[in-house]
Order: structure tokens, then sequence, then C-alpha cells
């Protein structure tokens, strides 16, 4: 795992054995059609705060979304990540 990049990484973790770990390869790399790329920004804008997320927790949700999107081949202005991280806070 030396040579990976963290973004391709971060969607390695957990896979438990060879075969999960290929399938999550094949999908990282399939992603990088059109569609994919759009279901990709689509999941940043809908990701919400939820009951007991402390703000670390929901805030490292975007920044595996950024890597995600990175992983596409987009990559994102930090001001495009403000205004779905504000969104996806609760009102209160």
């Amino acid at each position: 795992m030396e040579g990976v990049p963290d973004h391709i990484v971060l969607n390695l973790h957990r896979k438990e054995t060879p075969y999960a770990i290929w399938q999550a390869l094949i999908d990282l790399f399939h992603n990088n059609s059109y569609h994919g790329k759009l279901a990709v920004k689509d999941k940043r804008w809908k990701i919400k705060m939820e009951k007991g997320d402390t703000i670390p927790h929901y805030l490292s949700r975007f920044t595996q979304s950024q890597d995600e999107l990175g992983s596409v081949g987009i990559i994102v202005v930090e001001d495009d990540l403000v205004i779905p991280t504000l969104l996806g806070l609760p009102k209160s």
C-alpha cells in the first residue's frame, strides 16, 4: 500500500478479502465515466449532518468526498466545498 495514493487507499479500507479489494478497485475505476462523475458529485450534495454526529466526523465525510472526486479526475476548488458543507448542517 506504500505506493498507492491516499484517495485509493481510502476506498480499500476495511476490505477483508483480496476479492473485496479487487471489486473496490473495479468499482473505483469504472466511475471514470461521465455518469460515475455525476454520481460522485451528487453524493457530495447529499451529505447531511446526522443526529449524534460530531463536527469532525461530519467534515471527514466531506474530505472523503473530495478524495473520491479526485479519484475520478475532478478537481474541487475550496469555494465549491463551502456551500454543500454549510447546507448539510442542521438549522439549529
